[in-house]
């Protein structure tokens, strides 16, 4: 996977998408070593360089903040915390007033305020099944949450 991230990189170094897809894949790799995340880190901001739509840059480093939220981290890395992912929506939000990305402060707003349901969708057994089922949901399937997910 990571080659492939990296020829499109390669070939395409001013597309924003290839850096928000490996800056994806390297965070799915950092609960064992969290340099993985200052990897992750490096892309998005090669990402916010490069492109066109920073909206949409913005959007993705939030919701992958909040899927690794999602993910009860036992120490969290550097800033990576619910505010910081609501943070980086509110920029998205200035720059394009995007319906989804309203509606995903909504979403965020409702599992960071209800404990309850948080740590029934992030606790115990379902931990990394539901890490990696929300980290695709929002990175690759945005147009799902408006259709009605439900987990």
């Amino acid at each position: 996977m990571k080659k492939l991230l990296d020829d499109f990189i390669r070939q395409f170094p001013a597309n924003a998408d290839g850096y928000l897809r490996r800056a994806n894949y390297y965070a799915s790799k950092g609960k064992d070593d969290q340099t993985w995340y200052d990897k992750a880190v490096a892309d998005f901001n090669q990402a916010l360089k490069v492109a066109q739509k920073k909206d949409d840059v913005y959007y993705n480093i939030g919701k992958l903040m909040y899927a690794y939220q999602l993910s009860k981290p036992e120490k969290t890395y550097k800033d990576w915390t619910y505010d910081t992912a609501l943070k980086n929506l509110r920029q998205a939000i200035a720059i394009d007033p995007l319906p989804i990305y309203i509606q995903m402060i909504a979403f965020f707003r409702r599992y960071k305020m209800n404990p309850c349901q948080l740590s029934q969708l992030a606790g115990g057994s379902c931990f990394f099944r539901h890490f990696f089922k929300t980290l695709s949901l929002f990175c690759f399937s945005p147009h799902l949450l408006s259709s009605g997910y439900r987990s």
